[in-house]
This record gives C-alpha cells, structure tokens and sequence, in this order.
C-alpha cells in the first residue's frame, strides 16, 4: 500500500499562495564545482555598512522599479506548494506574473495591482477585480524598507565582489500572513539575506519563514524557503488597471 503524500485543502493553499507573494523563502543548493581552482582572495575592499545599507533601502523603497524572479517552497503540515513569481514592481504596484504548482496541479495567474487596486486572471481568462488589498503607499515589494533594520555582515562567502545585508524578522512577513484567511499566525522565526554590491544594489536573496496559524479553528505549521534573482531596469515603469473604462 502506497503511503499518500499530506496536501492540505484548497481554501487554505489559495490563502497561503496570497501570503508567499509578499514572504517567500530558500534558494536550491548550489551545485558542487569540480576540477576548478580559484584565484587567491583578493584583500578586503574597504566599504562604509552605512552607505550599503541606505543603498539597498533604497533600491527597493517605494521610489525605486524593482524587477525580480521569486521562487519559493512552501510547507504546510508537510505538504509542499511551490510558488514563482516574476514580475515588475514600484511602490505598492506590480504587474506579474505568478504560477503554483501542488501535487502535479499547475496554475498560473496574471496580477496587477494600480491605483490602489488589484486585478487578477487566470492564464489567459477575463480580468476580475481581486479582493486582495493593496499594501499601503510608501510601501514596497518588501514592505516599508525605510524602517527595516538591516545588519550589515561583510563580504559575501559566495561571491567575493558582493557583501551581505541580513534582514532579522522582516516585518512584512506579518502583514502578508495577516491578509490571507489564516488566523491567529505565530512566526517562529524568519530572515531575508541579500547579496549586494558597494551601492547597495540587490543581486539575489533568500528567505526563510517557520511559524503556525489556524484555519476553520484547526491548526497548521507553516514553512517558506525561497530565493529571489534582481535584474536591471533601465525603462520606466507604468502601472495600469487592465479593465476598459
């Protein structure tokens, strides 16, 4: 007899697929290099964490595009979603694209959120309005970075021409947990860790989320895992509400 793999029901992986658009977690393992020798490290280059710090707030403060790739895994009483979402985003704006896949179930949906409000289809289905609220402006993808308390930890250890910028219990993860149909969620323990250049310029990012929360009064552990890639932005960025006045 084959064991079933734990899922959880469907009410409550839409409600955690809203709450890992703003909290995602872990990257995969990096895979083992062989047969390379590397280069003596080079000496420390001399940085002020002050200035990495206010560069990265604000590269991904309410002012700034920010163009990203987030995959995450998320656990629910052991049963896995995965979640992608690639997309554009400034302020409390995006236009992405988000696809989840459980138990060989693959959906995909197209967000957009402007002028206060959000808009959501599935693949190439009709616009509807969602009734996920938008974060509140001076917000960005990650929240409000301006009252975020980052440490700045020094040289990257996977690549030497980055540093390394850790963000202990990202107030975000709350809010994201708190607009989804999840009650009474406990965060354990979470961290954002970005890899950054002198500027403070983002290239990639990990997260990590464990805690509980209670649906229809039943209770569930809650893990996130996921990795976030930056890309550049060189054009400007507008945000429209894709229904026809």
């Amino acid at each position: 007899m084959t064991a079933r793999r734990a899922t959880p029901p469907a009410p409550v992986i839409l409600s955690l697929l809203a709450a890992t658009l703003l909290a995602f977690g872990c990257s995969p393992a990096a895979a083992p290099v062989v047969g390379t020798t590397f280069p003596p490290v080079a000496p420390p280059r001399t940085v002020d964490p002050e200035k990495v710090i206010a560069g990265l707030k604000k590269e991904l403060g309410p002012d700034s595009p920010v163009r990203f790739k987030a995959t995450a895994d998320a656990y629910v009483n052991k049963g896995l979603l995965t979640v992608i979402l690639d997309g554009d985003f400034q302020g409390n704006e995006m236009d992405g694209f988000i696809r989840y896949r459980l138990a060989g179930l693959q959906l995909t949906y197209h967000v957009i959120a402007a002028d206060g409000k959000a808009y959501v289809r599935q693949a190439t289905g009709k616009w509807k309005k969602s009734p996920e609220k938008v974060p509140a402006k001076g917000s960005g993808p990650f929240g409000d970075m301006r009252k975020a308390k980052l440490k700045f930890t020094g040289v990257s250890k996977t690549d030497r021409d980055l540093y390394t910028v850790v963000w202990s219990n990202p107030t975000h993860a709350q809010r994201a947990l708190d607009g989804t149909l999840f009650t009474s969620p406990k965060i354990k323990s979470s961290s954002m860790t970005f890899q950054v250049d002198e500027r403070g310029k983002p290239y990639s990012a990990t997260y990590s989320l464990k805690g509980t929360a209670k649906f229809e009064g039943k209770s569930f552990t809650l893990k996130i895992e996921g990795y976030y890639q930056f890309f550049a932005i060189r054009d400007k960025l507008d945000f429209k509400s894709p229904l026809k006045k």
